[in-house]
């Protein structure tokens, strides 16, 4: 499964203005500490004064992957856990506001 996410940036200067919006997940509860907010996308957009743009983002499964408890230097394993989950779409690590979807099941629909 996948998420579509979707957010309008609007340029309320009178310049031309560059932004880079920013995609961040947190695991609300996962078997091994996860940060805060990771960065999972990015978009540079150029907006003139005015201008607003919808910026368009796909979260898929293998974006939520973490090294599990069984990874060890000779072994690599990955998994992605079902649970709660939250997003921003800001233009840093430290604002924008929170929405939560659910990821139902190891192979189950993002809600």
């Amino acid at each position: 499964g996948s998420l579509s996410i979707a957010c309008n940036v609007t340029n309320v200067g009178h310049r031309v203005a560059e932004e880079v919006v920013q995609l961040y997940v947190h695991d609300q509860v996962a078997s091994r500490v996860r940060p805060v907010r990771e960065l999972k996308g990015f978009k540079k957009i150029i907006l003139e004064p005015g201008e607003t743009q919808q910026v368009d983002f796909t979260l898929v499964r293998q974006n939520l992957l973490f090294a599990s408890a069984a990874h060890s230097r000779h072994s690599e394993t990955y998994t992605v856990e079902a649970g709660l989950f939250t997003i921003w779409v800001a233009p840093s690590s430290t604002e924008g506001l929170p929405v939560s979807f659910e990821l139902l099941g190891p192979d189950g629909p993002m809600i």
